[in-house]
């Protein structure tokens, strides 16, 4: 039994001089990251709504931040400006980039085209007369238009005249011919003053005064 005991204590020292360790083997590994970019958008005018594949993502100027690996299609919209978009690749740890001008949208004005306005002519129909000198004996120029444009002229006899006035001008043109020899045409061009109501004849700077027809 003491011998027993004595190999038994001789085993135990053995086993306690020789050691003992345990090892231990981490296999802890990163987390995988994932692969993104970001993509920094700016606009002229500033404040442009930011639609990334149809998705609201703020206004401009502004930064959108990890974005995985890939196409983009970006779009821009403001308030009276025409919309803006393009497709952008976004790689990982980069940063892709967008500046953008906004056309404004021109709205044509619409310029009135201007209604010619016609101003009547002043009323000259009726009955006018001119008293002319002739040496020692005196005469009277009878003038009578009528409406449509024909009329009479009496100067001892009557004559049958034409009449048309300048709606720019008010001139009256008048024209006769003398009944004794109807290739003869005469002329005549008054200016209508409407405050004295009298017919200038242009030619000698007479006038002609209306009168009852």
């Amino acid at each position: 039994m003491h011998k027993q005991l004595c190999v038994l204590v001789a085993l135990t020292a053995l086993i306690l001089s020789s050691g003992c360790s345990t090892t231990t083997t981490s296999n802890t590994q990163s987390p995988i990251q994932q692969a993104t970019g970001s993509l920094e958008l700016s606009s002229t005018p500033q404040g442009a709504e930011i639609y990334l594949d149809g998705v609201y993502r703020g206004t401009t100027p502004s930064r959108i931040p990890d974005l995985p690996n890939g196409s983009y299609q970006v779009e821009l919209r403001l308030h009276d400006h025409t919309a803006w978009d393009m497709d952008v690749e976004v790689q990982a740890g980069n940063t892709s980039y967008i500046d953008a001008t906004l056309a404004p949208i021109v709205v044509p004005t619409t310029i009135p085209t201007p209604v010619p306005t016609t101003i009547p002519p002043k009323t000259v129909v009726g009955c006018w007369e001119l008293d002319t000198y002739k040496g020692n004996s005196t005469g009277t120029y009878h003038l009578e238009l009528q409406s449509g444009g024909t009329g009479r002229l009496t100067v001892g006899y009557p004559m049958i005249i034409h009449w048309s006035q300048d709606p720019t001008t008010n001139v009256i043109y008048v024209s006769c011919a003398n009944p004794h020899d109807p290739t003869k045409i005469s002329h005549m061009d008054l200016d209508y003053d409407e405050t004295t109501d009298t017919l200038i004849w242009r030619e000698v700077s007479a006038p002609f005064t209306r009168v009852p027809c």
